[in-house]
């Protein structure tokens, strides 16, 4: 996978009629507050944005967000756009590259071009496809809410991918790097044309 680093983000609330600008360092941000000041939620923002989808406090779920981050990509600088499940993709100086309204069937295969993010999951009906980007940042989210008993299974809607918790740590953990996908899905290929 190649290096993201999120430069900023952006949250308006249609219905509360406010905003929030927040600016990251490149090397480090630290992110403190008092209890239920919307850290977690701030954090969360990130992964929503892209298209995971966590578990949202009712508050932020209900605020009617669209969100704007800049990002970089092995410095090659991008933004995403989310409103509502309508997302757009933007080059650095703001021109539309894609738009998207399916996460698993567009937004996810664009995202694994753009990260390097190759594996080829088994789906629940068997067949193999590129995960969602719930699962490009599985690892990298631990939710004070849920990661204390249930490990790496933070966002919803992971059950789509048969024993997604195996195959996201098998994946992560570079025991079955993205040439193994490819070549699992070749071999069903021959299989079923034998």
């Amino acid at each position: 996978m190649k290096r993201l680093f999120i430069s900023e983000i952006q949250l308006l609330s249609q219905k509360e009629q406010k905003a929030k600008k927040v600016q990251f360092d490149p090397r480090r941000t630290l992110i403190h507050g008092k209890n239920h000041t919307g850290k977690s939620s701030l954090i969360k923002s990130i992964y929503w944005t892209f298209g995971a989808e966590p578990l949202l406090n009712p508050k932020f779920r209900n605020a009617n967000i669209t969100s704007l981050i800049k990002f970089e990509i092995d410095g090659e600088k991008h933004q995403i756009l989310r409103d509502g499940r309508l997302f757009g993709i933007y080059d650095g100086n703001g021109n539309l590259l894609h738009k998207f309204t399916s996460v698993t069937n567009e937004l996810g295969p664009f995202f694994a071009k753009l990260f390097d993010f190759n594996p080829l999951f088994q789906s629940r009906n068997s067949d193999f496809i590129i995960p969602p980007p719930a699962f490009l940042f599985l690892p990298y989210d631990i939710d004070q809410d849920v990661s204390w008993t249930k490990s790496w299974e933070s966002f919803k809607n992971l059950q789509q991918i048969k024993d997604s918790r195996s195959q996201s740590v098998n994946y992560h953990s570079g025991i079955r790097p993205n040439t193994y996908y490819t070549t699992k899905q070749e071999i069903q290929e021959f299989i079923k044309i034998i």
